[in-house]
C-alpha cells in the first residue's frame, strides 16, 4: 500500500513540474503603453476571459490570442482551460451579447506586430521569440 502512495505522490509532483515548465515556455507581452510590468495569474485570467476590460489607468485592454501549440500551452498554464473550453466560453459570450471573439493571429510575428502597434494591447509568445518593440510582462 505504501508503494502505491509513493507512486501517486511522485506522479503528482512530476505533473506539477510539467505545468510549471509549460508556463516557462510562454511569456506575456504588452504594448509600451500598458501601465503594468507584472500581473498575477488571476489578473491574466480575467483579461483573457473578458472580465477585466480596462487597465488601471482607465485605458482599454486589447488582448489577442494565437492559434496552435503556443496557444494551447498558454491556455493550460495561465487560463487553466483547454482550447475547446476557451472557444466554447467565447462563443457563449458572443451568443449572449457579453463579448466578441478575441483578436486571433496565425503567427507570433503577427502577434508581436499587433501588440507593438496597438495601445493597451497584450498577448503572448514563445519565450524564444524576440518581443520586438513590446515589453515583457511578468506573471506571478
Amino acid at each position: 500500500m505504501k508503494k502505491i502512495w509513493w507512486i501517486l505522490l511522485v506522479m503528482v509532483f512530476y505533473s506539477q513540474m510539467g505545468a510549471r515548465m509549460v508556463s516557462a515556455e510562454v511569456i506575456a507581452i504588452g504594448n509600451q503603453s500598458v501601465p503594468v510590468a507584472s500581473l498575477s495569474l488571476s489578473e491574466v485570467q480575467d483579461i483573457f476571459l473578458g472580465k477585466t476590460v480596462k487597465w488601471q489607468d482607465g485605458s482599454k485592454i486589447n488582448f489577442a490570442v494565437l492559434k496552435g501549440d503556443i496557444h494551447a500551452e498558454f491556455l493550460k498554464a495561465f487560463i487553466k482551460r483547454t482550447d475547446s473550453q476557451f472557444t466554447a466560453y467565447w462563443k457563449q459570450m458572443l451568443f449572449t451579447g457579453k463579448g466578441g471573439l478575441p483578436k486571433n493571429f496565425e503567427t507570433e510575428k503577427e502577434m508581436v506586430q499587433y501588440v507593438s502597434e496597438t495601445p493597451g494591447a497584450i498577448g503572448y509568445i514563445n519565450k524564444t521569440t524576440a518581443p520586438e518593440k513590446t515589453k515583457v510582462i511578468s506573471v506571478n
